[in-house]
C-alpha cells in the first residue's frame, strides 16, 4: 500500500531511503513518473520530457542482496532538484549517461501494485526490466491516488491540493 516513508534497513548503508515530505509531494512525484513523455525514448516538449527509466535489476543473479527497483534519471540535477525535491534528496551519482539513480524497491512495487504501472522485459542483458506507466495512465493513476488518499482519512481539503500536484507532476 502507498504510503510516505520508504525507507529500508539495508545490510550494508543501514537505514536509508525515499521518503515524500508529505502526501503532496508524493502526488507530484507520482504525476510526473505516470506521463510516459518523461522517458527516455520520448518527446515531450517539456522540460522534463525524456528524463528518466525506471528499472528492476535482478542484482540476485549477480551475488547482491536481491532485486533492486530503481529511478534513472538522465536530465540536469538542478531539475531534479528544483521540481522534484524528494527525489533529489535520496539520489546517488549516475555512470555514464544517467545523471543519478534513486533506489527504491518497495516504492517501485507500490507502483506495480496500487497504481498499475507495467513491467516489461527481461530487456537486453537478462537481468533488467522495464517498468513503465499503464496505458491510460492520467485517469488510472489518478483514481488509485484518489483511493488511496481516501483510505488513508486524508481530509478532502488535503485530496483536492494533491490531484493538483498530481497534475502539476504529469506536465512538468
Amino acid at each position: 500500500m502507498a504510503k510516505l516513508d520508504y525507507r529500508a534497513n539495508n545490510p550494508r548503508w543501514g537505514y536509508r531511503g525515499l521518503v515524500f515530505e508529505n502526501w503532496e509531494n508524493f502526488s507530484l512525484t507520482l504525476g510526473f513518473l505516470s506521463n510516459r513523455i518523461h522517458y527516455v525514448g520520448q518527446n515531450g516538449g517539456t522540460k522534463l520530457s525524456n528524463s528518466i527509466q525506471i528499472l528492476i535489476e535482478q542484482n540476485n543473479q549477480q551475488g547482491a542482496w536481491g532485486r533492486e527497483g530503481r529511478i534513472l534519471y538522465y536530465n540536469s540535477i538542478n531539475l531534479l532538484h528544483q521540481y522534484l525535491p524528494d527525489l533529489n534528496n535520496v539520489n546517488t551519482r549516475g555512470v555514464g549517461r544517467v545523471t543519478s539513480r534513486i533506489n527504491s524497491s518497495e516504492y517501485i512495487r507500490d507502483l506495480l501494485s496500487d497504481f498499475s504501472f507495467q513491467l516489461i522485459g527481461p530487456m537486453r542483458n537478462r537481468t533488467t526490466m522495464l517498468v513503465i506507466p499503464p496505458d491510460n495512465a492520467f485517469d488510472t493513476v489518478y483514481n488509485s491516488l484518489n483511493r488511496i488518499l481516501i483510505s488513508n482519512n486524508i481530509s478532502q481539503q488535503t485530496i483536492s491540493i494533491c490531484t493538483t500536484m498530481f497534475a502539476n507532476g504529469w506536465n512538468l
